[in-house]
């Protein structure tokens, strides 16, 4: 079920982040299951892996995501700990509060 978060707009982002976000929040991005209620036909498996596509598999499940993750970890711990800003720690606390817990 969507979760309705008015939070997002007070997240001092560009538009485009809040817009984001708010589809997110709403399961309204244009993955091949959001787009087959609608009635475009599309293949429903990932472009990466062939596991079958989701919003959340998109951000956190697809083996290639994963691997993103895992090197963006990686270089953040070896290389830029002092690169990420309070406001980028907020959007990481608020996130995981959100439920969002894989970030």
């Amino acid at each position: 079920m969507p979760a309705y978060i008015p939070s997002i707009w007070k997240i001092k982002e560009p538009p485009k982040i809040h817009v984001f976000l708010w589809l997110l929040s709403k399961n309204m991005l244009m993955t091949v299951d959001n787009l087959s209620r609608r009635g475009v036909s599309k293949p429903q498996e990932c472009q990466f892996c062939l596991e079958h596509e989701s919003i959340h598999h998109l951000l956190f499940d697809c083996v290639v995501v994963k691997y993103v993750w895992a090197l963006y970890n990686l270089f953040c711990l070896n290389n830029c700990a002092e690169a990420i800003t309070p406001r980028t720690q907020n959007l990481i606390t608020r996130s995981q509060r959100w439920g969002c817990t894989d970030l």
